[in-house]
């Protein structure tokens, strides 16, 4: 029987034709997880028993389309991420200035933060929303406009808002509150990329490169237009002045260089020396910030010629930890995820089994297969989220106990149909980019349900 598992599930990725990730095995609203101490799972309630802080949107979308105004209340990412002890584990650059972390909602959208926007901006910057309310309109809009006019201005402020919902409330566009969010996920892009020590911290140019239509490299800065920025920073050696760089934004040179909008691209900086930094394509673009985050040359009117030629500067960030000397190189990184048709196994008894791991990817999961005694078991992890159908219905001895008159040639032409339909099912919801996971008793790749 063991055998004839293993069969149908590999004839189902085959028809699929998608990768298989296999973990061994409640789902909760959010999963925080990644480069972290402590994986959380937390559900709505969990959020509102944390001190929580309330940000105001005047929504609109950077295509210009309007989606309300809402006041929100809710927890600061900052402080999930601290309660999760976000940590790198084994790796040359211990600084956290290159960790990304993507948030993803149950649709399958995916948003990508730096770790400077969360942790280097005021808590209140990003927040994890537990509860919304619309800002209505103090005066009617039929005094200006026609009825019909009137009724689709209004629309967008009786919209309900699907929590928890990422709210980035310095973003000058809403394209980055998403919605019903199911997990965050903190990652190092570059855990084995190394750090030395040279007599000289110097590059004469930096190149660009990765997911950019024209890679280039830049020895002058002289193609762009120039701005100048001051910048206070007082911490560590304490406040000596208001510095002024001057240089180019960096969405200019990555508008040069052919950047396709996407929320879920990243740009690596780094030095010679290994020092890196990340930056996120919805700060530069979408945010309010974007303008403040600097390739400069120079420093107070004089070229920067000592551990230069050219710095990162992130002007608005409350501390310096973002800055890099000499850089040489930006790389260009899509974070987007493909989905995945994951198995996993939901413990050898009951909820209590279940392993941490297990509990992330099922909050990972848009959609699920599985019987219906997990369905009922576990139904309180599964998010909601829909079932697909019980793996077990499409065995050879579950046909045959169904369709007891058929002979061996018909069986094996309907347990071919079933697979086919099955695979055609799990195809079309990840075509939507979203994941699917199969439940099964046990750990699937040593013991099954099955045996």
């Amino acid at each position: 029987m063991k055998t004839t598992y293993f069969f149908l599930l590999g004839s189902l990725l085959l028809l699929c034709g998608v990768p298989e990730c296999a973990v061994a095995a409640p789902t909760s609203v959010i999963s925080i997880s990644g480069e972290v101490l402590q994986p959380l799972l937390l559900t709505l309630e969990d959020l509102s028993s944390y001190q929580s802080v309330q940000v105001r949107r005047n929504e609109v979308v950077s295509d210009g389309a309007f989606r309300g105004v809402f006041t929100y209340q809710g927890v600061p990412l900052k402080t999930l991420l601290s309660l999760a002890r976000v940590a790198k584990g084994d790796t040359g650059f211990s600084q956290s200035t290159d960790l990304a972390i993507r948030v993803t909602g149950r649709d399958g959208r995916q948003v990508a933060l730096s770790w400077g926007e969360v942790f280097c901006h005021n808590a209140s910057s990003v927040v994890v929303a537990a509860a919304a309310s619309p800002v209505l309109l103090q005066r009617g809009c039929i005094d200006c406009h026609a009825a019909e006019e009137a009724k689709t201005i209004l629309e967008p402020y009786e919209r309900k808002p699907v929590l928890p919902m990422l709210v980035m409330s310095d973003d000058r566009y809403a394209d980055r509150d998403l919605e019903d969010i199911s997990r965050i996920e903190v990652i190092d892009l570059r855990p084995r990329m190394q750090t030395k020590t040279l007599e000289q911290l110097y590059a004469p140019s930096f190149e660009i490169t990765g997911a950019v239509a024209k890679p280039m490299t830049i020895k002058k800065l002289s193609a762009f237009t120039r701005t100048e920025i001051p910048v206070r920073h007082g911490e560590c050696r304490g406040y000596h002045g208001m510095l002024r760089f001057s240089g180019v934004a960096l969405k200019d040179i990555a508008a040069g260089a052919g950047i396709h909008p996407d929320s879920n691209t990243i740009f690596l900086v780094s030095a010679p020396d290994g020092y890196r930094s990340l930056v996120s394509y919805g700060e530069l673009f979408l945010s309010n910030h974007g303008d403040g985050i600097l390739i400069a040359d120079r420093l107070n009117g004089k070229p920067l010629d000592n551990d230069g030629k050219y710095y990162l500067i992130c002007a608005e960030d409350l501390v310096f930890d973002r800055r890099v000397d000499a850089v040489s190189r930006i790389e260009v990184i899509s974070l987007r995820e493909p989905p995945q048709l994951c198995v996993i196994g939901i413990g050898c008894g009951d909820t209590r089994m279940i392993t941490l791991a297990a509990l992330s990817r099922m909050a990972r999961a848009g959609a699920f297969i599985a019987p219906p005694d997990i369905v009922n078991r576990f139904g309180e992890y599964l998010g909601g989220k829909p079932v697909l159908f019980d793996m077990y219905d499409f065995t050879p001895p579950a046909l045959k106990k169904q369709n007891p008159d058929l002979s061996p040639e018909d069986l094996q032409n309907l347990l071919k149909e079933k697979q086919e339909q099955a695979a055609g099912t799990i195809k079309k919801i990840m075509s939507e980019g979203r994941n699917v996971a199969l439940l099964d008793y046990g750990d699937p790749a040593i013991f099954t349900g099955n045996v």
